[in-house]
């Protein structure tokens, strides 16, 4: 919560009710990134920035942000594609680029980070199939990206942990289970959470996108 204050979201109920009550995807973005951002580069992830070597690619089209440790060892690295979080309608890849370094650095392994398309202008499916895309180009061109293509794997937090696991459900649907190794889901979001957590009593229990709730419920089905 000190966190959350210092980085200047908001932490109480009375703050939340202030901080949600604009009612559409970019209002809110407005108010929340600005603050998000300041949150996620805290100090141990901005000295993870300086260990780490940052390129802009992209995979069909689908913009990422490549972070490899600065001290690359001799051979192939383990690679997590990584999804960030922000309920499926804010957020970005240059938001989390701190969080990815520190994980990079600290893991040893390259991170390939994904500025997914949004909701609710990229309604659903659109931000799975960014994902997808950028999976089958990490595995095509693992060698020239510096990753082992048999030790993939596919991570986020929130929303992106929601992404990472639907991702991995449509892979095995279609037979190709094989390309990630293993998903990495931190706290992630579902709609079910949505309709039992007591933020319904603060933003309401629309499903027309209306309300927050009723936002990322669209977001993630």
């Amino acid at each position: 919560v000190e966190a959350m204050k210092k980085g200047g979201m908001p932490a109480s109920r009375e703050e939340c009710v202030r901080a949600w009550a604009p009612r559409t995807a970019q209002s809110m973005r407005e108010l929340f990134v600005p603050s998000l951002a300041k949150f996620l580069a805290s100090a141990p992830a901005k000295q993870a920035l300086e260990q780490v070597v940052t390129d802009s690619l992209t995979f069909e089209g689908v913009p990422s942000l490549l972070h490899r440790p600065a001290a690359l060892p001799d051979g192939l690295l383990p690679a997590l594609i990584y999804l960030h979080g922000g309920g499926g309608w804010m957020g970005s890849a240059g938001d989390w680029k701190h969080c990815c370094a520190r994980l990079c650095s600290e893991a040893g392994v390259v991170v390939v980070n994904v500025d997914y398309r949004l909701a609710p202008e990229h309604p659903f499916p659109a931000a799975l199939i960014d994902v997808e895309k950028v999976i089958r180009g990490v595995v095509a061109d693992a060698a020239r990206l510096g990753v082992d293509s048999s030790k993939i794997a596919l991570g986020g937090d929130s929303a992106g942990g929601h992404h990472a696991v639907a991702v991995a459900r449509r892979l095995a649907r279609g037979g190709d289970e094989q390309l990630i190794k293993l998903v990495l889901a931190m706290s992630p979001m579902e709609t079910k959470m949505f309709r039992e957590c007591p933020f319904e009593e603060l933003v309401g229990t629309e499903r027309d996108g209306a309300g927050l709730m009723g936002l990322c419920d669209r977001c993630m089905s």
